[in-house]
């Protein structure tokens, strides 16, 4: 669950390597491998709503709905979310109603007292901060695994975040390019919440891409990595860059394991984004403001964009780039051989055992 936005609580994700076989890992956490083309012509696979599935075609002489216009949730005294349906017209069934809302006496009321959780909070804001931190907890220990794994291997990691539109991938994909012709291995992990669309950018370079497919989610984490890395190992004395689900908040509070985070801007955004969205910029070790051959027609103001990054993050480097153009992409290239050459030299290999539940 994002500690933002509380998304991905029932979400699946896909883990989609080359080849057409993917891993499907459900809300529980339990995965279903397989693909497309492993069955008679129209098979496919529903994921139910308690985790199971089934598989069947739709030239079985059927119909059905995958997802029906009356389905709701309740929410009940302690918290819990119920979801379901009323085949009968969606009327509210007797036993239960709609909660909208509770009231609590007055603190001063006589005799009754007023107690809460969490420091006088409702009981279920305290779950929730409680299942936050659990969360965030769980996927700090990942992130440590992926790091010791990173580090063993002597692999380069990048971690790219962007809003959507920002040109990440056309700049990922010119980096790629630029990159092949020393020589060290290459190998992108793709996150986007639905389609292959921009793995099949990167595989067209001949680098090799694992596509993670979100569902709801809004951005990656370190499980989704990891999970990432039993599809296809980390490029040993190599490069990996992890290319974010485009999203200016969320992907800033999840470490994946990486050495260092890159945000990508654009001169299309406007030069108040660091301000706007400051979490994001915070975190970033170097900023790419891309698309500069637009400068001119946008009447784009540069300095004010560093300046806006100065106040949220002093650290930051700035460098500007085009994508399109490959102006600034020397600098560019010349930091990542700079801090890949940084990374701590290959130690004898680990065992890690990963299960994926």
């Amino acid at each position: 669950m994002c500690g933002t936005c509380g998304c991905a609580d029932e979400a699946s994700i896909t883990i989609d390597g080359e080849g057409g076989a993917h891993v499907h890992v459900l809300a529980d956490g339990s995965t279903v491998r397989h693909r497309h083309d492993d069955g008679p012509r129209g098979d496919h696979v529903h994921m139910l709503a308690d985790g199971s599935t089934v598989r069947h075609r739709h030239d079985d002489g059927h119909s059905h709905a995958h997802v029906t216009d009356d389905a709701h949730e309740h929410l009940l005294p302690d918290g819990r979310v119920i979801r379901h349906s009323h085949e009968g017209g969606g009327q509210p069934h007797p036993a239960h109603g709609v909660i909208t809302g509770h009231a609590h006496p007055r603190s001063d009321s006589p005799g009754v007292p007023h107690h809460h959780g969490h420091e006088g909070l409702h009981p279920s804001e305290a779950r929730r901060i409680a299942v936050e931190q659990d969360v965030m907890a769980k996927n700090d220990r990942a992130a440590a695994l992926n790091r010791t794994c990173f580090e063993a291997t002597g692999t380069f990691v990048l971690n790219l975040m962007s809003s959507p539109g920002s040109g990440k991938t056309t700049l990922l994909v010119r980096t790629l390019e630029a990159l092949k012709a020393g020589g060290a291995p290459l190998m992108v992990i793709e996150g986007d919440q639905q389609t292959s669309l921009d793995a099949e950018r990167i595989r067209a370079t001949g680098v090799t891409a694992v596509q993670v497919n979100t569902g709801k989610g809004c951005h990656l984490d370190a499980e989704m990595v990891l999970r990432a890395l039993t599809r296809q190992p980390a490029p040993a004395q190599g490069l990996l860059f992890v290319e974010n689900v485009g999203n200016l908040v969320c992907p800033a509070g999840f470490d994946l394991g990486e050495a260092k985070k890159v945000v990508i801007a654009s001169v299309t955004e406007g030069e108040e984004k660091p301000l706007k969205y400051p979490d994001m910029f915070a975190v970033a070790d170097l900023v790419l403001l891309n698309k500069v051959d637009l400068v001119a027609a946008l009447e784009f103001d540069l300095a004010a964009l560093e300046r806006n990054v100065r106040k949220v993050n002093p650290r930051a480097q700035v460098l500007h780039v085009s994508a399109r153009t490959g102006q600034g992409f020397e600098a560019w290239l010349s930091w990542l051989a700079e801090q890949s050459a940084m990374r701590p030299a290959r130690r004898e290999p680990v065992q890690v055992e990963v299960q994926v539940r």
